[in-house]
């Protein structure tokens, strides 16, 4: 029994890998500049997030911030006229956290946390992206 959870959650972190993988590439060809990133809130305050070690692989894992990317583009507003573009007015950035889980839903600690960014005006939004019943990427606001 201990060899067959061992395997799942081995799959199975290798399956979030993955998937979390194909969701910045997604954003990266959307447009979005997108890095990891490696921080928690505490106590009010961002902060690193700490490494976990895994005693049995005797490795210390890094990057274990929530969300999972945040990721920023300029903001680009187009003035038509006649159908043809007459003027591109940039307009700053646009800053977005993006967390990866291909089962849809937060758990009751992220939802805290979203709310504590929201309150600290961290990001602009925060997206959540999943796997639709199709298996292609979709995304939700928090």
């Amino acid at each position: 029994m201990t060899k067959e959870k061992s395997e799942m959650g081995r799959k199975s972190r290798g399956k979030g890998m993955r998937f979390e993988l194909k969701v910045r590439h997604k954003l990266e060809s959307d447009g979005w500049t997108v890095c990891k990133w490696t921080n928690i809130i505490k106590d009010g305050k961002i902060v690193a997030a700490p490494r976990k070690y895994n005693p049995f692989t005797k490795q210390a894992s890094s990057g274990n911030g929530f969300p999972d990317f945040v990721c920023f583009r300029e903001k680009i507003s187009r003035i038509l006229k006649d159908g043809i573009v007459e003027k591109v007015i940039r307009e700053g950035k646009i800053v977005i956290g993006v967390e990866s889980k291909s089962n849809k839903y937060l758990d009751a600690a992220e939802k805290v946390l979203c709310e504590e960014y929201k309150k600290l005006g961290t990001f602009d939004e925060i997206e959540v992206a999943y796997k639709n019943k199709k298996g292609k990427i979709d995304y939700y606001k928090v």
